[in-house]
């Protein structure tokens, strides 16, 4: 590879490995839609972005192009670059091929794929492994979503959308959770997906470890299905590996034991809610203790942790009211952010959820009422819809009326776009209220406009 066009290239998957090329001494060039902060960010380390998709952005010496799936088939430059000869590779094809030059450590999983991730570049930069990183977030720790090392380990996230993971072949595989996630928009039946994570578990090679969450049954039925023995399962119950003990779930931290095979290794403190969080935190010691890390090690390098951004990120706190930031988007992620708002303490949780997605948003939305109404005041925005194109007849708005219909009528409203969502959470808030901006659209952007009504 001498000149890679990427199509998306602000996209946060697309970008890390944009940057990991450039390292490795590719010309690196991209388009986009429009600018971003991620636009901006890899235009200072040299990385040239075109925005606007046009076929004459396919220049001849151009050797290989690479799309991400939120790219439409009829794109001009994918269009004009197989017109041409010239390769054209999905995103995952391209890390499963820079994945060959490493010992790699693939985090999947329906839930959990990016704190866990998160964790264990923390833990490999903590105990000297000088790891390269993939992850689907920013992290602090490595000034951005992307990590170059100089070492031969490699930690991604695996991600099942389009059956993306299936290109993998780790060393070291995580599947933190299976649950009914990308069924309406790929694999139509949650046999599809429990089927493509037993094939995800076998392409770990076969001299290498396999790591799964042993409490969690979709995951058990994709092992069965895989027909792999001899796999690390973590959880809180009895018969796994690594096992979480002794837990306490305070208000912002957690506390909890660990132990392995039946001996007690070490005692951890993360100081990120929830017992979802104890799990990631299972399966990131899973994968130190695969690699020979000192327990103790890993323990200290959690009690610091801090995850990426908008995942349960507290953005502003007084004495009155905590805003935080979060990118859950399937039902079950948006109990365990909401639940862990509401062990806060606080007085109420007033809740902003955009859906993302319009197959997602029609096939789950009696899910997503029934995640929601934990909260004591929901507003729901209309379906960041991405990729896909609106379903005629269908709206967000049916959400709010399912929760109506469960005999919620009070503190449950319906926004037609997030200024007046952002109006109406201005007007909710009292004293010692928790905000929580939910999705993984946009919805954040309405942070600046209520922090101007707060």
């Amino acid at each position: 590879m001498k000149k890679v066009f990427f199509v998306g290239i602000g996209g946060i998957g697309m970008s890390g490995l944009a940057l990991i090329l450039k390292s490795k001494g590719v010309q690196v060039i991209g388009s986009d839609r429009q600018k971003s902060e991620k636009t901006e960010e890899i235009e200072k380390i040299g990385i040239k972005v075109l925005i606007g998709h046009r076929k004459e952005n396919i220049t001849n010496d151009i050797n290989l192009v690479v799309y991400t799936n939120a790219v439409s088939d009829d794109n001009p430059e994918i269009l004009e670059a197989r017109r041409k000869g010239i390769e054209v590779i999905s995103r995952a094809e391209l890390l499963a091929r820079i994945e060959k030059d490493y010992f790699s450590i693939g985090i999947s999983g329906t839930h959990g794929k990016t704190t866990t991730t998160s964790m264990v570049s923390k833990i490999l930069l903590d105990a000297g492994f000088d790891p390269t990183v993939s992850n689907g977030g920013n992290l602090p720790y490595i000034g951005g979503n992307a990590r170059v090392g100089n070492s031969k380990y490699f930690v991604y996230e695996a991600c099942e959308a389009f059956g993306s993971f299936l290109h993998f072949n780790p060393n070291i595989g995580v599947v933190t959770s299976v649950d009914n996630d990308h069924i309406a928009e790929y694999y139509k039946d949650m046999n599809n997906i429990i089927k493509a994570f037993a094939t995800y578990i076998n392409n770990v090679k076969e001299e290498g470890t396999v790591i799964l969450n042993g409490d969690d049954p979709n995951v058990l039925k994709s092992l069965s299905e895989s027909g792999r023995i001899g796999c690390i399962t973590y959880g809180i119950r009895e018969g796994n590996d690594i096992i979480a003990d002794k837990i306490k779930l305070k208000s912002k931290t957690t506390e909890f034991d660990i132990y392995f095979k039946g001996n007690f290794i070490a005692t951890a403190s993360i100081s990120i809610p929830g017992i979802h969080n104890v799990y990631n935190s299972l399966a990131a010691f899973g994968v130190a203790i695969s690699l020979g890390i000192d327990p103790n090690l890993v323990s200290e390098s959690l009690k610091s942790f801090k995850n990426a951004e908008r995942r349960f990120e507290v953005k502003y706190e007084n004495e009155r009211i905590t805003i935080i930031d979060d990118y859950g988007h399937h039902p079950s992620e948006i109990k365990a952010t909401l639940t862990s708002a509401k062990n806060l303490g606080k007085k109420e949780v007033i809740v902003v959820f955009q859906p993302h997605l319009w197959s997602r948003t029609y096939y789950l939305y009696r899910d997503f009422a029934l995640a929601l109404n934990i909260a004591d005041k929901i507003v729901v925005t209309e379906v960041y819809g991405a990729r896909e194109q609106k379903i005629e007849g269908f709206s967000a708005k049916m959400i709010v009326e399912e929760i109506i219909k469960m005999g919620r009528t009070n503190d449950i409203f319906f926004a037609k776009s997030k200024e007046e969502a952002a109006n109406l959470v201005s007007s909710l808030i009292t004293q010692d209220s928790v905000v929580v901006l939910l999705g993984a659209g946009d919805v954040n952007k309405i942070f600046s406009q209520l922090l101007e009504k707060v």
